[in-house]
């Protein structure tokens, strides 16, 4: 039972060791490209949040039409 538990341990800190290593030799490589991706997201993000202000905007008016009649 030991003997699984940590085989299992070992399996996991290991895995994670290695997926660090690689993510650091790629950041270098793709900073310039997540940076970009970033950007995008972001622009995105903004659209949906005006979009959302949007509609909330157009339900304020609905909702002040229906009050006043």
């Amino acid at each position: 039972m030991y003997k699984l538990i940590f085989l299992f341990g070992f399996v996991v800190f290991f895995n994670l060791g290695c997926s660090s290593e690689k993510e650091s030799d790629s950041s270098s490589e793709n900073s310039e490209i997540s940076t970009e991706q970033e950007a995008q997201e972001i622009k995105s993000v903004d659209d949906m949040i005006k979009q959302d202000q949007e509609r909330i905007d157009s339900m304020k008016a609905a909702l002040l039409e229906k009050t006043e009649d």
